[in-house]
């Protein structure tokens, strides 16, 4: 109850602030700010200043029940982070576990940055789209022996300013250790 109080209060304090200030904008410039009078200037400000908190209160709302309820329901109450991290135990060679991997970035909209099996690092990312920046996801293999490799997925927002995902990073680490699991690879959650 606490963390979802401090998200909807981190939400209400960013984009309070952008929506306030887009909402006095378009307050003054359709009212106009040019009286004669200090009573009408300080009028038109106040009631600008109401009508933006309004505003921001109805935006805010919306922002709840449209994209942060389907993802407390979709996670069983628990909010996303904004980085998402879950390990792997892979019954293949990490050659083998590899290939898995670029399969399972071709077919959830990742691309490949950078590929490196001696490292055992596969770094992909996703795109802009129109409620993130983008996010930059991150495979680390450790083979263990011939047949067994252990497997860090890491999901995280490309930009560094991002203070919520609507759950993006949840979801790509889900849909990538599902696709691992279900292309015919044995292996442990």
């Amino acid at each position: 109850m606490i963390r979802r109080f401090a998200t909807v209060a981190g939400m209400l304090t960013l984009d309070g602030t952008f929506w306030f200030f887009l909402a006095f904008l378009i307050a003054f410039r359709l009212l106009g700010v040019g009286g004669n009078s200090l009573t009408e200037s300080v009028g038109l400000t106040l009631g600008g200043a109401f009508g933006a908190a309004l505003f921001v209160a109805l935006g805010t709302a919306l922002i709840d029940l449209v994209f942060v309820a389907p993802i407390l329901n979709e996670t069983g109450g628990r909010i996303p982070r904004l980085i998402e991290s879950r390990q792997l135990t892979i019954y293949a060679s990490a050659a083998e576990t590899l290939g898995a991997i670029e399969r399972a970035c071709r077919d959830n909209g990742l691309r490949i940055r950078e590929k490196d099996l001696a490292e055992g690092r596969v770094r992909a990312s996703k795109g802009f789209s129109f409620i993130t920046s983008g996010e930059a996801v991150t495979f680390e293999m450790l083979e263990l022996d011939e047949a067994t490799t252990e497997l860090t997925l890491t999901s995280r927002p490309r930009s560094p300013f991002a203070y919520t995902d609507f759950g993006r990073n949840y979801r790509n680490v889900e849909a990538i250790a599902n696709h691992l699991m279900g292309q015919g690879i044995r292996g442990k959650v």
